[in-house]
């Protein structure tokens, strides 16, 4: 369950709160095993709604299913997905590519058949709940390497611009008057900070799950 653009019809607080509450309530009603998906980086201070909504809906699914498996995965990748493919689409149309901010936010992406192991293991195993699990993939790495890295499975070679944060907001203000706008400033305020795992957190090692890295499934996701 993922909501990344509001609408009048669904909103943060309606799909990743109020949502995930009714179907945490459910599974208890039922008797049913739940694995909530949210994301890394969920924070109720964070000046960016839909941060702020993934970590309400944490707390409310904790309040109402206590033993709920809660994973929170890094940005995903996989075949034919919308990440890798609007990465490449800028990498092959653009002579020069814009970054946010100087490119250095750091990214650790998860392979999504990585998270369906992890979720299976969280709907057959007794022993996982009341934890929240860091799900990030095998490699690190800053913006402007993951598009470098794409560019150069792809044989292409291109200019990495730096765009201030303050320019991408005040894009993200002139689309946001577009029914469906291409860019958010809760998109922006995500690109601010490193989406990487905390090493501290508990992850795929204690899943039992060898996560793999991006690189090595270029092949397989793209061409």
């Amino acid at each position: 369950m993922g909501l990344y653009v509001e609408s009048q019809s669904a909103t943060f607080e309606a799909v990743h709160v109020v949502g995930a509450q009714n179907i945490a309530q459910q599974s208890v009603t039922f008797g049913a095993k739940m694995v909530h998906i949210s994301g890394i980086g969920a924070d109720t201070e964070s000046p960016s709604t839909y941060i702020r909504a993934r970590a309400v809906g944490e707390q409310r699914v904790r309040e109402a299913a206590p033993h709920a498996v809660i994973l929170r995965p890094s940005v995903l990748f996989g075949r034919n997905d919308a990440f890798l493919r609007t990465l490449s689409v800028l990498v092959r149309m653009l002579p020069v590519i814009p970054l946010f901010g100087n490119g250095s936010t750091r990214l650790q992406p998860v392979y999504v058949e990585d998270v369906a192991r992890a979720i299976e293991c969280g709907l057959c195993s007794n022993e996982l709940g009341e934890n929240i699990y860091e799900l990030g993939g095998a490699q690190i790495l800053s913006y402007k390497d993951l598009l470098s890295t794409i560019a150069r499975h792809m044989k292409r070679k291109r200019l990495m611009l730096p765009i201030p944060f303050l320019v991408w907001e005040l894009l993200a203000t002139l689309a946001s008057v577009l029914p469906n706008p291409p860019l958010t400033r809760d998109q922006i305020e995500l690109m601010r900070h490193d989406n990487i795992v905390d090493p501290d957190a508990a992850g795929f090692a204690e899943l039992g799950i060898e996560p793999r890295g991006l690189e090595d499934l270029l092949s397989l996701c793209l061409d």
